[in-house]
């Protein structure tokens, strides 16, 4: 009988911030190309940057998860080994974050701006002055 480990690696992804690697000068090639091919394909398929941000989610990745390119994704991929280290499997999972995401960027909002006029609160307001302090003070002015 063969054992197997599990290793996780877990990526917070998002989605939108895919357009960023175009103009990412460690991309190569013919880029606009290459996200052409990939969008076309009839294989769901998805290609994550260095930093785990979804560079590219094609059409057959939206037909089979009922998600467009406007989601916030938590990709979790563990590849599985056997005992001698040669990889048997990689297992990856995607859950769709995005109602969790919005309502993070509500509650940060809401943390610098008035819930009733919608104008920044105190905290907002002391932010704000010191990055205008802060860019006076580096233009010597």
């Amino acid at each position: 009988m063969m054992t197997t480990t599990l290793e996780r690696k877990n990526v917070a992804v998002q989605d939108k911030d895919r357009e960023s690697a175009a103009g990412n000068p460690s991309v190569h090639g013919d880029y606009g190309f290459a996200v052409s091919l990939m969008q076309f394909l009839v294989v769901p398929a998805f290609v994550l940057d260095a930093h785990g941000r979804v560079m590219i989610w094609n059409k057959a990745c939206e037909r089979l998860t009922g998600m467009d390119a406007q989601r916030y994704l938590y990709a979790d991929a563990g590849p599985i080994f056997d005992t001698d280290g040669r990889l048997l499997a990689v297992v990856q999972t995607l859950r769709d974050m995005t109602i969790h995401k919005k309502a993070q960027l509500e509650l940060e909002r809401l943390a610098v701006h008035g819930g009733m006029t919608g104008i920044l609160n105190r905290r907002g307001f002391d932010h704000a002055l010191q990055v205008a302090w802060g860019s006076a003070a580096r233009s010597n002015t």
